[in-house]
């Protein structure tokens, strides 16, 4: 497993927007985040790159939880 997010949920000023989001991505996999506007799409990819904190849920990447990581150190990096 490459990339795994359990029960994410995070939101900004006091609302939450993203919520009991789970899912994985295998080595060599694409996926695609589609929903309106508003929905959290972009929120979701902020909280997995570190620019935003997550309120619970935890994300694992090549076997690491970077959960509370900055971004700096969290590795990521295109396939």
């Amino acid at each position: 497993m490459k990339l795994a997010v359990e029960k994410l949920e995070a939101g900004y000023q006091g609302k939450t927007v993203v919520k009991d989001v789970s899912f994985t991505v295998e080595k060599g996999e694409f996926i695609s985040l589609i929903g309106p506007s508003g929905c959290g799409k972009s929120t979701l990819l902020e909280v997995i790159a570190g620019l935003q904190p997550c309120t619970q849920g935890r994300i694992i990447l090549r076997g690491e939880e970077i959960s509370q990581q900055p971004p700096q150190q969290r590795r990521l990096r295109p396939a």
